[in-house]
């Protein structure tokens, strides 16, 4: 909003400029004393345009609010403050470590029967070491995959996109992305192992590929029955990720020993 004394002062401004002497001295004809003749002059203020308008409201804004109380231009404003932050007690190194500790301790317990799976078929990864050489390919597609989905699982949880209510409908839904990226991913792996590995055949190169397709169908679909299963428990955030990664690596390297030994033996 323009004030009246904004506009005053342009006023005052065009008849400084346009009323350099509102009389003028004359002399008779017969040079007696001088006459002094007013001369009226009308000076018309020019036209406000918008933007000069606009420039006139915004600086009544700006002193408006600097004379306000809300406002103080002051440089002890801009001074930064070193208070120490007050960390919940659930949240401090200890809990946290409280927390994680249980789930790690257990899960690397589990993580060891994949030991003994090895173990189990080693005569046959003995006779076709192309198998160990996939392994970390295998068995990490399968984390791959069930990541993701654990991931985008536990945010849908969070904002209530999701919940228990609709677990079969997740499952399926899940299941078919997990399938069309299973048969992707094994269509890609067999010219990987076929064409750049030393002495891979091809029915080393099916045998491997339908384990790493078999693998991320399995993931896909544990992945949700762990998430929404820890998600009843209030746990799903932090105990779904390992807990899905560690039961992948475990089946994943058995699906592999299974199929192999039943393709190639």
């Amino acid at each position: 909003m323009v004030s009246s004394h904004d506009i005053l002062a342009v006023c005052l401004a065009c008849l400084k400029r346009g009323a350099r002497g509102s009389s003028v001295g004359t002399r008779g004809a017969m040079g007696g004393a001088p006459r002094t003749e007013h001369v009226e002059i009308t000076v018309k203020a020019p036209r406000l345009g918008c933007d000069a308008i606009e420039l006139l409201g915004q600086k009544h804004a700006r002193s408006e609010l600097y004379r306000s109380d809300s406002v103080t231009p002051s440089l002890t404003s801009t001074a930064l403050s070193f208070e120490p932050i007050e960390e919940p007690e659930s949240d401090t190194i200890l809990a946290n470590v409280g927390h994680r500790l249980p789930w790690l301790l257990a899960l690397m317990m589990v993580q060891s029967v994949s030991g003994y799976v090895v173990a189990r078929y080693e005569s046959l990864i003995q006779q076709h070491v192309i198998i160990a050489s996939f392994l970390t390919m295998l068995v990490g597609g399968g984390g791959n995959s069930s990541g993701q989905t654990v991931a985008e699982l536990v945010r849908r949880l969070r904002t209530g996109e999701v919940t228990s209510a609709i677990f079969w409908h997740v499952l399926a839904k899940e299941s078919a992305i997990g399938l069309l990226l299973s048969i992707g991913l094994g269509l890609a792996a067999f010219p990987r192992i076929y064409l750049m590995q030393k002495g891979a055949t091809s029915l080393d190169a099916f045998a491997i590929s339908l384990s790493y397709t078999v693998i991320i169908l399995m993931a896909n679909a544990l992945g949700v029955c762990i998430t929404m299963l820890l998600h009843t428990f209030g746990r799903a955030a932090v105990g779904a990720p390992p807990v899905v990664q560690v039961l992948v690596d475990v089946l994943g390297i058995s699906l592999s020993c299974v199929i192999c030994s039943a393709i190639l033996e």
